[in-house]
């Protein structure tokens, strides 16, 4: 195996490198922003994120944070899912609850959900006419640039590595460990 070697740089330069320029105010309309949520169909439930246009490689609202919006249709239900990021959801519209770990946390207008990271959840609309709509906020951009965003959905399957491109079904599976000797244990 081929080692890389690594960059030394003076600490003036590491400063310098690590400027970033300011971002430029955004907004986004609500019309335009139902328009999309109502005309996109992914994973059957309605989504759309809101991505700021000077951070067209991270698709996201700023450099730390995602913003991601849903509907939920009456009486319908996301799969029980977990991912790497934390989410906070506030409920724009409608009632119903996000179950965490097999607790049940009721939601109607104006209300806020903390989901932790990593932690099973599903988000239920208990109405039978209205939709409901759920703002989230999410750490997943900060993930991605340490490589380190992961997601299994629906529960049950092999967490994925989100960011894996030349394969969408690579499942984070590592090897088991292999002893070489009794002092050091090497991963394969």
């Amino acid at each position: 195996m081929s080692v890389n070697p690594g960059k030394i740089l003076p600490y003036v330069d590491y400063v310098e490198a690590m400027r970033k320029p300011l971002l430029s105010p955004a907004m986004w309309k609500w019309d335009d922003i139902e328009n999309q949520l109502y005309s996109s169909d992914s994973d059957r439930r309605h989504l759309v994120t809101l991505g700021h246009p000077e951070l067209e490689e991270e698709a996201s609202a700023v450099h730390d944070l995602a913003i991601v919006i849903q509907v939920i249709k009456p009486g319908e239900k996301s799969n029980l899912h977990r991912h790497g990021p934390w989410a906070i959801h506030f409920v724009v519209r409608g009632e119903g609850y996000t179950a965490i770990n097999d607790e049940k946390y009721h939601w109607g207008f104006g209300d806020t959900v903390l989901t932790p990271a990593w932690t099973y959840h599903e988000h239920v609309n208990t109405s039978e006419t209205e939709d409901a709509i759920l703002y989230t906020f999410q750490n997943s951009p900060a993930l991605s640039r340490s490589n380190n965003l992961f997601r299994e959905e629906p529960a049950g399957l092999p967490p994925k590595h989100v960011l894996q491109k030349d394969d969408p079904n690579q499942s984070f599976q590592p090897e088991p460990p292999v002893t070489a000797n009794n002092d050091v244990t090497n991963w394969k």
